[in-house]
């Protein structure tokens, strides 16, 4: 099987490994169990690996009696790291794979010790050496779909005929290549300068999930550096059918800027804080949003309520902070307070309400962060009626009128966090505003 095959089977998602060699090496530091023997990895059309590994061993133990280990666990705990195997096969071609903490399924097939020891694995891994030139760093994804993006270039097809499909923009130091085939879209990355090719690559997926709407599908991903490459391929269980409403018009052929300027700011803004999490938070909501967007609106409100208090209180914190007058004021009346007879749980109220204003409520933060940068403050207002609304269960029997006005206020919350998350990042440009009939576009940041 040639390198180009493994390829095409990946995407048609029916790979298949026949194994001479193959070693699970259970994780742990101290005297780890071993066990050899061959085996088979198989890709199933809904993309999912499976690994079944033959042992056929003549030890003294038996390997049910090695393995009975894995039926001790407690149910509801937390499975510790020496319940997990690593893998290494050596398929028919020479090609080596391999694939870290793997959960054996404990239904394992024994006869005359002999066994027939299954499992799934989430990425499996095809490395080789020598792949390309030392001082060059890339990386290739290819990603299931085909995305409306602002395709600006011609790319010829197998047919004869050219199409506009294909998109080449840079980022700093990294040339960033985007095409669509087959259904599918590639994406390559390539850097001869002293960058972490990682971080772009892992940043700007991020940065364009987001501009899509959904969360990008990789099927597997082609890495370089120091003349080694590897060839990563996901294992996608984890399979969302929904999507967002996109945050920026990117669907118009040729219509580069806004494409370029947002994931340059995502990725600029990701790696300047890369010491301290990048924008792996703002992407954390984002996605809490999307994972409940084929849910119903209820749910998606929810979500989307409880992101926007997340991202101020992770990204706005020093915000949060009052006046060392109102301190001194607050202080004051504790002691006060501290001197009146009242009942105890009363008290206790009071000193507790008391102490919560040492530090601002998200919402007075949010209504300095609309004033600052000019956004209407009935955003603020429809954010604190749809998060109370939909954290209670009051939203039952709705009628037709009802529900239209809880779907407006969530695409309004929505608006809003995508606001907030240009403030994060720093974009300026177009977006579209969620809040207005049409859905027409606005300016935000610099260009506002």
């Amino acid at each position: 099987m040639t390198r180009r095959e493994i390829y095409e089977a990946i995407v048609g998602k029916n790979l298949e490994i026949d194994c001479v060699e193959m070693e699970l090496k259970q994780c742990c530091d101290d005297a780890p169990l071993i066990l050899t023997g061959a085996g088979f990895i198989k890709q199933s059309s809904n993309g999912r690996i499976e690994f079944i590994f033959l042992y056929n061993n003549q030890e003294q133990d038996s390997i049910r009696s090695r393995l009975q280990f894995l039926d001790s666990m407690i149910a509801g705990s937390l499975v510790p790291k020496e319940y997990f195997f690593d893998l290494i096969g050596k398929d028919v071609h020479g090609y080596r794979w391999s694939a870290e903490k793997l959960f054996l399924n404990t239904s394992i097939n024994v006869s005359d010790n002999a066994a027939v020891i299954k499992g799934y694995i989430e990425r499996l891994e095809l490395r080789e050496v020598g792949a390309q030139e030392e001082s060059t760093s890339f990386c290739e994804i290819v990603a299931e779909g085909d995305h409306q993006l602002p395709w600006s270039r011609y790319r010829d097809q197998p047919n004869g005929y050219s199409s506009l499909c294909e998109i080449q923009i840079k980022i700093e130091n990294v040339d960033i290549n985007i095409f669509s085939e087959s259904g599918n879209t590639t994406i390559s990355l390539v850097s001869s300068g002293a960058v972490d090719l990682d971080l772009y690559k892992k940043y700007f997926i991020q940065g364009l999930s987001i501009l899509i709407g959904k969360k990008l599908l990789i099927l597997y991903e082609k890495n370089g550096a120091n003349g080694k490459a590897t060839t990563s391929i996901n294992s996608n269980r984890y399979h969302i059918e929904g999507s967002l409403e996109k945050p920026i018009k990117i669907w118009m052929p040729n219509d580069l800027e806004k494409f370029e300027t947002f994931l340059g700011s995502y990725i600029s803004c990701a790696v300047d804080k890369g010491g301290q999490g990048g924008l792996d938070a703002l992407y954390g909501y984002w996605h809490k949003i999307y994972l409940v967007s084929h849910c119903t609106v209820q749910a998606g409100a929810l979500a989307c309520g409880v992101s926007i208090e997340g991202l101020l209180k992770e990204y706005f914190k020093p915000r949060f902070s009052v006046s060392k007058e109102e301190r001194d004021i607050i202080e004051d009346s504790l002691k006060v307070l501290k001197g009146v007879k009242l009942h105890e749980s009363v008290g206790e109220r009071l000193k507790s309400a008391m102490g919560n204003f040492r530090s601002k409520s998200p919402k007075r933060v949010l209504l300095e962060i609309c004033n600052q940068h000019q956004l209407a403050v009935d955003l603020v207002k429809v954010w604190v009626k749809l998060r109370n609304k939909s954290a209670h269960a009051d939203d039952l029997g709705m009628d037709q009128q009802e529900f239209e006005s809880y779907f407006f206020q969530y695409r309004t919350c929505l608006y809003l966090f995508y606001r907030l998350m240009f403030l994060v990042v720093g974009y300026s440009g177009g977006c579209i505003d969620y809040t207005s009939v049409g859905c027409p576009e606005v300016q935000v940041g610099e260009n506002a």
